[in-house]
């Protein structure tokens, strides 16, 4: 099936709140664990990814190249939930360690 562009753009902002959903929880949860370092933001980063490749293929059954290739589904709204995990993980580390 073909997109129209509504239909990307409406696809495209759905994925962007569930990254930002992603952050929040995955944020709060290494926040809690006391996770720590490059693992924490490695480990989130490659997360994120397969929550957003898996969520367009499987849950939505969206064929990536309809949207412009996988690189478009991993780098859409990747940097504002990046920002936010980062807020929500130091934050949430700071109120429990300390």
């Amino acid at each position: 099936t073909i997109l129209t562009e509504v239909e990307k753009k409406a696809f495209l902002n759905r994925l962007f709140t569930l990254r930002q959903i992603f952050s929040v929880v995955v944020g709060i949860a290494f926040g809690m664990l006391g996770v720590e370092g490059s693992y924490g933001v490695l480990s989130y980063a490659f997360g994120n990814a397969i929550v957003a490749v898996v969520y367009t293929t499987t849950i939505a059954g969206i064929d990536e190249e309809l949207l412009g290739g996988k690189g478009v589904v991993v780098q859409e709204g990747y940097m504002p939930s990046l920002a936010l995990f980062l807020l929500v993980w130091t934050l949430t580390y700071s109120f429990v360690i300390s």
